[in-house]
């Protein structure tokens, strides 16, 4: 049952995010201390090239909503797409260093960073502050849950993102909606 309350959950998303947006990408997945011991003799990175799952966000600042998608990877023609299917051109999008981010301009979008290498997480309204912490929720979540196979993670990300997305509702409010998702996929 609350696989198929998961999966009401990730089709429970908004369409369309503008305004002032932020992205990032993460990598979920075990930690390197609860893996076998064989799996450990094997190094592995930490952040983009990992083995780990990549997950991409986007955030509305104006709504203080989250969109996420489970990514094979933090390339151009993988994120690219994404954002123009789900950022209204024109939008600011406040992004941390990575380089594929400097491509938004020629995009269509209006493009500020800051540098985290450098140490610098703010400079005024510029900060992808908000998507770190969702990225923290997220992943605290996740830990308690522990033991997620790979095939499902996507729908524990979306129950998570829409926990999140609707947190200011009270609790009849979400159970309510809930069941409302679930008399669509039923019927």
């Amino acid at each position: 049952m609350l696989r198929h309350v998961r999966i009401a959950m990730q089709k429970d998303v908004p369409k369309m995010l503008s305004g002032t947006i932020e992205i990032d990408e993460t990598y979920v997945g075990p930690q390197w201390r609860n893996r076998r011991w064989g799996e450990r003799k094997l190094v592995t990175k930490k952040g983009r090239g990992t083995q780990k799952q990549a997950v991409f966000g986007i955030y509305e600042r104006k709504r203080g909503i989250v969109r996420t998608f489970l990514v094979p990877d933090a390339k151009k023609k993988t994120i690219l797409p994404i954002i123009h299917a789900h950022v209204s051109r024109g939008s600011l999008i406040c992004t941390d260093g990575f380089e594929l981010y400097r491509l938004l301009p020629k995009e269509g979008y209006v493009h500020a960073s800051v540098d985290h290498k450098a140490h610098e997480y703010v400079r005024g309204d510029i900060h992808s502050n908000a998507i770190e912490g969702f990225w923290g929720i997220l992943k605290r979540r996740l830990k308690t849950t522990g033991g997620i196979r790979r095939g499902r993670l996507g729908i524990y990300v979306a129950e998570e993102t829409w926990r999140y997305n609707f947190r200011k509702l009270s609790e009849r409010e979400k159970t309510e909606r809930i069941l409302g998702l679930l008399k669509k996929v039923g019927g």
